[in-house]
C-alpha cells in the first residue's frame, strides 16, 4: 500500500510539471560552482601620464655698459680703452653662475639678495637697478651691467601709470634725486632726441646732470620710479607707449647725478636721426666764446728742435696738459677729472712722415678728409678706429726733421664749437 501511494506522488507531480507553461526566455540555471564572482565596483587606477622634464630656465647673462670709481665714470669706448669691456655676469636658476671680471673669471654662487660667493667665501655684491640692469659692487667700485638681449616689455610694464594732468605739482629737489608725480610722457620725436642728447654727450659731463637739468632739457620732469635704495634711484620719460628712456641716478656725497641710461622700444637708426639741435651744449660742444679764453702756450720737442704750440683755450672746460713726449687738451668738468677723461685733442711730433704714419697698419675703417689748413699748415686728414676708439687726425710737416701729428677723440668737431674753436686757433713756431 505504502508502495502504491508512493508512485501516486510521483505521477501526480509529473502532471503537475506538464501542465506548467513554458517561459519565453529559459531560465538562467545556477549552481554552486557557477556562482559569479561580486562585481567590484572600485574604478581602475589611470596610469600616470609620463613626466615631461620642465626645460632648464635659461640663464641670465649681462655685460657691463658702465663704470664707476670715486668720482669717476666710464662708458662707451671707455671701456675698452681701459680694459673694463671684458666684463660679464653669468646667474644659473639653480644660484650658480660665473663672473668675468675685466677678463679674469671666477665660479659663483650668488642670491636673491644680491650676495655673491665663492667657494663658500663672500666675494662681492650686487643689487637690480631694474629688471635688466644689475649693478656690480667690487670693493669701491662699481659696475653697471645690462641683460643680454634685455627686451622693452619690463620697461613697458613700468611705463603705464594712470595719466597725470599737465599741471602736475612738484616738490623741490635740490639734492637732484627723482621726486614727484610727472608720468614722464613726451611726443617720440622729443624723446628720441633726449636718449641721442644723453647718449651722445661726453660722459663726464653727463655724469653730472640731475635729474630737473634732464626734466629741463626735455621740457617734462621724468616719471619717478619710487624705487630709491639710499644709493640708487631711476626715473623715466616715455612716449605713452613703447617708446621709454630709463635713467637711474647714484647718490655721492648728497647729490644724485646721473648713472646708467637705457632706452627701449625705439631703435638705433632713429635716436640717431633725431635733432637735438634744442637741447643744451655741453663739454666740448658747448658753442665758442660761450666762455671766456686764454691764450696758452706749451712746448714740446723733436730732432733736438723746440716746438712751441699757441692756442686760445677757453677758462673752463679745457685742461691744456704738457706730457713728456706730447701736449693734451682735455675736454673735463674739472681740472682733478682732467687726465681720466677720453675727450681730448692729442698734438704729437715726429722726425718724419714714414715715422708719423708706421702704426696706420693698425687702424681700421680708415676714412680720407679733406685737407685742412690749421696755424698757416696744409695738413692731411683722416678718420680711423684704433683699439676700439674713434680718431680725427690732421697732420703736416712744420719744417726740416719736423712733422706734427693733432688727434681728436671724444669731442665735437662740429661748426661753431668750442673744439672747432680751438683747434682753429692753434699756431706753431719750431726755435
Amino acid at each position: 500500500m505504502k508502495r502504491i501511494t508512493v508512485w501516486l506522488l510521483a505521477v501526480c507531480l509529473l502532471c503537475t510539471l506538464a501542465c506548467v507553461k513554458e517561459p519565453d526566455e529559459p531560465i538562467l540555471q545556477i549552481t554552486a560552482e557557477e556562482t559569479p564572482a561580486p562585481v567590484d565596483d572600485t574604478p581602475e587606477e589611470t596610469p600616470a601620464p609620463e613626466q615631461t622634464p620642465e626645460p632648464t630656465p635659461e640663464p641670465e647673462i649681462y655685460f657691463v655698459v658702465a663704470y664707476a670709481v670715486d668720482e669717476a665714470y666710464y662708458e662707451g669706448d671707455e671701456l675698452t680703452k681701459y680694459g673694463i669691456a671684458p666684463t660679464e655676469l653669468v646667474l644659473n636658476a639653480d644660484r650658480t653662475g660665473k663672473l668675468n671680471l675685466m677678463g679674469s673669471e671666477t665660479d659663483i654662487e650668488w642670491t636673491e639678495d644680491g650676495s655673491i660667493t665663492a667657494g663658500g667665501q663672500p666675494l662681492y655684491t650686487f643689487i637690480r637697478a631694474d629688471a635688466d640692469t644689475i649693478v656690480l659692487r667690487v670693493y669701491e667700485t662699481e659696475f653697471t651691467l645690462r641683460r643680454s638681449g634685455a627686451q622693452p616689455q619690463s620697461a613697458e610694464a613700468s611705463a603705464a601709470p594712470a595719466a597725470q594732468p599737465d599741471g602736475e605739482t612738484v616738490e623741490a629737489g635740490a639734492s637732484g634725486e627723482p621726486y614727484g608725480d610727472s608720468d614722464g610722457v613726451i611726443e617720440r620725436k622729443k624723446l628720441a632726441a633726449l636718449y641721442h642728447w644723453l647718449e651722445s654727450m661726453q660722459s663726464e659731463f653727463r655724469s653730472l646732470l640731475t635729474f630737473d637739468e634732464i626734466g629741463a632739457a626735455a621740457g617734462k620732469a621724468g616719471c619717478d620710479k619710487q624705487d630709491g635704495d639710499g644709493k640708487y634711484h631711476g626715473a623715466y620719460w616715455t612716449d605713452g607707449n613703447k617708446g621709454v628712456v630709463t635713467v637711474t641716478f647714484r647718490e655721492s656725497n648728497g647729490a644724485w647725478t646721473c648713472g646708467s641710461i637705457v632706452c627701449s622700444g625705439i631703435p638705433k637708426d632713429e635716436y640717431d636721426k633725431a635733432d637735438i639741435s634744442r637741447f643744451p651744449k655741453l663739454g666740448s660742444s658747448a658753442p665758442a666764446g660761450s666762455v671766456p679764453t686764454a691764450t696758452v702756450t706749451l712746448e714740446g720737442t723733436c730732432s733736438g728742435k723746440t716746438i712751441e704750440v699757441r692756442a686760445d683755450v677757453p677758462e673752463t672746460g679745457w685742461y691744456p696738459v704738457k706730457g713728456s713726449f706730447d701736449l693734451h687738451y682735455y675736454s673735463a668738468p674739472s681740472e682733478d677729472k682732467a687726465k681720466n677723461s677720453a675727450s681730448y685733442i692729442l698734438i704729437e711730433f715726429f722726425e718724419s712722415e714714414e715715422k708719423l704714419t708706421e702704426k696706420a697698419d693698425t687702424y681700421e675703417n680708415v676714412q680720407t678728409l679733406a685737407a685742412r689748413k690749421i696755424g698757416g699748415v696744409k695738413m692731411k686728414g683722416m678718420q680711423y678706429q684704433r683699439y676700439g676708439m674713434e680718431w680725427t687726425e690732421f697732420y703736416g710737416r712744420l719744417g726740416d726733421g719736423v712733422w706734427i701729428s693733432i688727434k681728436l677723440t671724444g669731442v665735437d668737431l662740429t661748426k661753431g664749437t668750442q673744439t672747432d674753436a680751438l683747434l682753429k686757433s692753434l699756431k706753431f713756431k719750431v726755435q
